[in-house]
């Protein structure tokens, strides 16, 4: 519902009547929600408790957290672990093909971003794969992938970014926080609510 203030109470609350067995789930899920609104530093700290207790998606949590910071050697190391726990983890595959890109290893990023999409659609496989084609100067193939992605997150992308599409890729990754989840109902933290209006502004230029 994009409550995130009322989530992170609840979560908070359950915490103090939790049994023992019970907290490192919750901590990582505090770390997750606090990952999603952009409060990225302050979230290390459930995440990394979180994980220290055993709860495995901790990992690809604070790697994202860390992608955001800029602290890509480290992120790397967590989303690394993520991945080998959890193959199958495209938010975790899609969070590490955003750290190896930032950090300059595009063949790496390009292979996380294929394994995603072997799976099936994927918006942000789509944006990252997007990224990596305009750096090799395949505009063509750029603009495909873009035009794979939702129409809900184009039009907001075009609303709140505008330009050219580069920009837009770009600007996607901080417009959408620490969301890399696919699921509708993750992305309504920074869409907003559903129907929103967006200004009358061309998707692609």
């Amino acid at each position: 519902t994009g409550r995130a203030a009322a989530g992170l109470k609840k979560i908070r609350e359950a915490q103090k009547l939790s049994p023992l067995w019970a907290r490192a789930g919750l901590l990582a899920w505090e770390g997750q929600l606090l990952l999603f609104t952009g409060r990225y530093k302050e979230s290390l700290k459930p995440l990394s408790e979180g994980g220290r207790l055993g709860d495995d998606a901790a990992w690809c949590w604070r790697g994202a957290a860390l992608t955001r910071l800029g602290r890509y050697k480290e992120a790397l190391a967590d989303l690394d672990r993520a991945v080998k726990l959890f193959p199958t983890d495209w938010e975790a595959r899609n969070w590490r093909a955003e750290a190896r890109r930032l950090a300059g290893r595009s063949a790496e990023a390009l292979a996380d971003i294929e394994a995603v999409l072997a799976h099936g659609p994927n918006n942000w496989a789509y944006l990252g794969r997007a990224l990596l084609r305009d750096d090799k100067g395949d505009e063509k193939g750029m603009r495909a992938d873009f035009l794979r992605v939702d129409p809900e997150i184009r039009n907001f992308l075009a609303a709140r970014a505008g330009g050219s599409v580069r920009n837009m890729l770009e600007k996607a990754g901080g417009l959408a926080l620490g969301d890399r989840r696919d699921e509708k109902y993750f992305s309504r933290i920074w869409l907003g609510a559903p129907g929103r209006r967006f200004t009358k502004r061309r998707a692609i230029d």
